[in-house]
């Protein structure tokens, strides 16, 4: 399920791409101002206000006051850089004007917004650059502002579900298939399996005999290579988008994670790589596909799972706003599971992961393993989803 990166030519010509789309944003914005008349009209008490309040910053600040005053008779770019430069000592009705008018200062604006708590006038502006370059910067400018709020999750999932009725969009991975069968790029090798789960040969070989679960394993022609390699194992692929392939697995279910019956504690182990939580549309999916591969389980079983959050991958825009929600989620399970160790055994990883440009990330993974016997697995698994 997860899709290689862009050759470093497709890339550049993205760049090139969504500066193109900036150049027309730019000139569609020198349109609006000119054909909107009410563009930034201030009355006689609002330019008070704005004057009084920027005085008092820069009298605070110790600079000359009256070399620093805004002319409300300027042109109109001069005063979109008043609105941007000094956006706490105007009206949210002002940024939002700019905002949707000017994109060169949607970053700062939309920033200034967020902390207001303003989430009409944020879902405003991004129904108006959804779609564009422009779109991910708001998102990433909204997830920062909001970064140590505890109304974080809600306020992006709330943005995330507005656009979702809105297009009606999908909300789970099966209905994404035409966008994830692209020349058939989930076929990982088993190598990259034992790279980024951090797999030992010894734990390979051991694998001999076993029940084996991959989660979204895609086209990983896994069955073929373990053959190879003397590893006799059964294994059980759920993917949305795989038809049934014995190189890929004894058993390919062609559905979604969430809608498959399985049987519990059936599996030796478990494998989720740039599957799920990634993929999950909220944050209940990404708690729920924890919980079913735990029951999913043996005793003494194991759950790996890579990454566990740093993922921003979507298909549109209401997924992109529901990332950092999912990451959360992902990432508090997993510290749950850690509050129990007569249960679960977890064995946290990092790999690290090179970008387009060559930049380098560190990428979190988890082992987890079964410990506690299935009747006190269960019943913690039931009241985390009670205090939900």
């Amino acid at each position: 399920m997860d899709f290689e990166k862009q050759p470093q030519e497709d890339f550049f010509l993205e760049k090139e791409k969504t500066a193109k789309e900036a150049s027309i944003d730019t000139k569609m914005s020198e349109t609006l101002r000119e054909e909107s008349p009410t563009y930034l009209d201030f009355s006689d008490d609002e330019k008070a206000e704005v004057i009084r309040k920027i005085t008092e910053h820069f009298f605070s600040q110790g600079y000359d006051v009256e070399g620093n005053q805004i002319n409300f008779l300027a042109e109109q770019e001069e005063i979109e850089s008043w609105v941007n430069g000094y956006a706490q000592h105007f009206e949210t009705k002002r940024l939002v004007e700019v905002a949707l008018k000017n994109s060169e200062f949607v970053p700062n604006l939309i920033r200034e917004i967020a902390n207001r708590k303003e989430f009409s006038q944020l879902e405003q502006i991004l129904q108006h650059y959804k779609g564009k370059s422009m779109f991910e910067y708001c998102v990433r400018e909204i997830e920062s502002s909001l970064k140590d709020d505890k109304m974080q999750n809600s306020v992006l999932m709330a943005l995330s579900e507005i656009m979702t009725e809105e297009r009606q969009e999908p909300t789970s991975i099966a209905e994404h298939e035409a966008d994830m069968k692209k020349e058939k790029k989930t076929a990982r090798p088993l190598s990259a399996y034992q790279r980024l789960l951090k797999i030992s040969d010894e734990e390979l070989q051991a694998l001999s005999g076993k029940e084996l679960l991959l989660v979204g394993g895609g086209f990983s022609p896994i069955k073929n290579e373990l053959r190879k390699k003397g590893v006799e194992c059964t294994i059980t692929n759920i993917d949305p988008i795989v038809e049934s392939d014995p190189e890929i697995a004894d058993n390919v279910i062609k559905g979604n994670f969430y809608d498959v019956e399985m049987d519990e504690y059936k599996f030796d182990e478990v494998m989720a790589l740039h599957s799920l939580p990634t993929y999950a549309f909220t944050p209940d999916q990404a708690k729920d596909f924890y919980s079913r591969s735990i029951l999913s389980l043996k005793q003494g079983g194991v759950l790996r799972v890579m990454p566990i959050e740093k993922f921003s991958d979507a298909f549109t825009p209401a997924m992109r706003l529901s990332r950092k929600p999912v990451n959360n989620s992902s990432v508090e399970f997993v510290a749950s599971l850690k509050d129990r160790p007569d249960l679960f055994t977890l064995t946290e990883f990092t790999i690290e992961h090179k970008g387009a440009l060559g930049q380098k990330t560190e990428m979190p993974g988890v082992k987890i393993e079964i410990i506690g016997n299935k009747e006190e697995v269960k019943e913690f698994l039931r009241l985390k989803k009670f205090k939900k």
